[in-house]
């Protein structure tokens, strides 16, 4: 009898399983205002997907205090927790996968440069919390996307090898990500064009039309590698 070993799949919250977009940008808006400071569409568009510390010192904030960096993150998520609830909704296609994947035996875990207070909020508020055995947020690891570091963990967590790994993005930099952790990747088109995300296997407009043959398609595919 062969033994086939375990499978996974990762999945990138924002963007991914919930839409979250506007609700970040406005958080982002509010918190720079604090400091006298504009936050435009144009800079969100260019650091969705990576963590609040790179973020802001990539934009405009490299001459900032870790106080105040610290200060405008904490402003920043105070403000999205009180309002993500409101609006709240998964993707289409979301549900139905993970019930998919349970169902076929496969793993799930979060992968997200998120705090791990707002991935609870998500979870809990989709009531989608039981389908992942493992959960990674942003600070539990020394380098956020685009390095590999969220997405190797997660897959230590649930002990799969990286290579029997699918990570699911929407972000450029989680693409990228997934690509040096030497790892599968769908990449749904939620908050960037196809063309952007032409280096995961598979791009899709959506995960509705992620199947069982598609899955294993992706997990048979060679891993395409770019190494850190």
């Amino acid at each position: 009898m062969i033994v086939q070993e375990p499978r996974a799949v990762i999945w990138d919250m924002d963007g991914v399983i919930a839409d979250t977009a506007f609700a970040h940008l406005e958080s982002w808006q509010v918190a720079y205002r604090k400091q006298g400071i504009a936050f435009f569409e144009e800079d969100f568009q260019k650091v969705f997907g990576q963590r609040n510390d790179v973020i802001i010192r990539q934009l405009r904030g490299q001459e900032f205090s870790q106080t105040l960096v610290d200060g405008i993150s904490l402003d920043k998520e105070v403000y999205f927790r009180e309002n993500i609830v409101k609006n709240l909704k998964p993707f289409p296609g979301v549900v139905a996968l993970l019930q998919l994947l349970k169902r076929q035996g496969i793993k799930s875990a979060i992968g997200s440069s998120a705090p791990l207070e707002n991935i609870q909020i998500i979870l809990r508020g989709l009531q989608i919390e039981n389908y992942f055995q493992a959960v990674v947020f942003g600070l539990e690891v020394e380098k956020g996307k685009p390095f590999p570091d969220v997405f190797q963990k997660a897959a230590q967590k649930l002990g799969v090898e990286p290579s029997r790994c699918i990570v699911i993005e929407d972000a450029i930099v989680g693409v990228e990500a997934a690509r040096r952790a030497s790892m599968h990747c769908i990449a749904v088109t939620n908050t960037h064009d196809a063309e952007s995300l032409k280096e995961a296997d598979l791009v899709l407009d959506s995960l509705e039309k992620v199947d069982i043959y598609e899955l294993n398609r992706v997990f048979d595919l060679p891993v395409k590698t770019i190494k850190n």
